[in-house]
């Protein structure tokens, strides 16, 4: 088969030739499809590649991790053990943590409340001294006026 690709590679650093594309010619080599003057290119191996491993290896070695399995799970290890210490102080920081929050929060509520009562009393009071004043303002413009004709105001 006659395949279209990119520009061959002695083309791929010349940039002023610019010649488009160019047919390659594929063959089969041992069972794969490899590419003339491809420097990658190889026969596929002919086996899986794998290797048989006997299945008395196979128990030895399952049986080998078995036991090791057996081994660390039934004593702690100082890495274990220091592990273990390392999450109950990180568990009991950040309990002591939220609790300073939570009193931190509680204050706050506490002071944005009073702070909160405190300001709508005085805004309150000024709002009653400012009616007084209009009151008396307004009667003595009224009591001014009141008094002879409209000309003479």
């Amino acid at each position: 088969d006659l395949h279209t690709v990119a520009p061959n590679s002695s083309d791929w650093f010349d940039l002023s030739n610019g010649s488009g594309a160019v047919q390659l010619n594929f063959e089969a080599v041992g069972g794969a499809v490899a590419m003339d003057d491809d420097p990658f290119g190889a026969p596929a191996a002919s086996g899986s590649g794998f290797q048989q491993v006997d299945s008395e290896e196979e128990e030895e070695e399952e049986e080998s991790e078995e036991e090791e399995e057996e081994h660390h799970s039934s004593e702690p290890t100082p890495l274990m053990l220091w592990q273990e210490k390392h999450n109950a102080e990180l568990i009991e920081r950040a309990t002591a943590a939220r609790a300073k929050r939570d009193e931190r929060k509680a204050g706050a509520r506490d002071w944005s409340k009073k702070f909160y009562e405190d300001r709508d009393g005085k805004l309150s009071a000024k709002q009653k001294l400012n009616r007084q004043q209009n009151q008396a303002l307004v009667e003595k413009i009224n009591a001014k006026l009141g008094v002879g004709q409209i000309w003479e105001r």
